[in-house]
């Protein structure tokens, strides 16, 4: 055997290391995108979890006034004024909430009637804005949270439309 049968070939060698770069730059770039994707991925999910939890905050302070509210209804049987708690932290979240004066006189069986509603709209991230509401029925109070398109539809029918600026 001849010693050049048994040394590397010079453009093989070239090739293999060629092909050995391009692997390598090709598991970077995988590597990179993966990267990219799972933290999009994340940064979404939390986006999504920041939407949600604001949501149920806000809701929460209305489930809150509507049950203060229906305390006071079953307790004197006549559709309650506006709330003054003695609780400066009530105080407080009350007075981001403008309350519909007329409310008991339009409640009834067959129609539903807006009593607060949070005084500007909430801007969250994926979903659209939006802003909790407490209504009256005539007979219960409930809170409930309206995408703000929908509040705009829904203004009127709750005699709301005079508490809310319109876009």
């Amino acid at each position: 055997m001849s010693a050049s049968s048994t040394s590397p070939d010079p453009q093989i060698a070239q090739r293999v290391r060629q092909r050995v770069a391009r692997e390598r730059r090709r598991r970077f770039a995988r590597q990179v995108a993966f990267f990219v994707v799972v933290t999009a991925a994340m940064a979404f999910v939390i986006v999504v979890q920041r939407d949600t939890r604001t949501v149920r905050e806000y809701y929460g302070r209305a489930r809150e006034i509507a049950r203060l509210l229906e305390q006071q209804w079953q307790q004197k049987a006549i559709p309650p004024g506006e709330l003054v708690p003695a609780d400066p932290q009530m105080r407080r979240m009350l007075a981001r909430f403008r309350f519909n004066t007329s409310y008991a006189v339009h409640a009834g069986p067959q129609r539903t009637v807006g009593v607060y509603v949070f005084a500007e709209p909430v801007r969250l991230f994926v979903r659209p804005a939006g802003r909790p509401v407490v209504v009256f029925d005539g007979r219960h109070f409930e809170a409930r949270w309206l995408d703000e398109d929908e509040l705009q539809r829904q203004a009127q029918a709750l005699g709301i439309d005079w508490l809310i600026e319109t876009p």
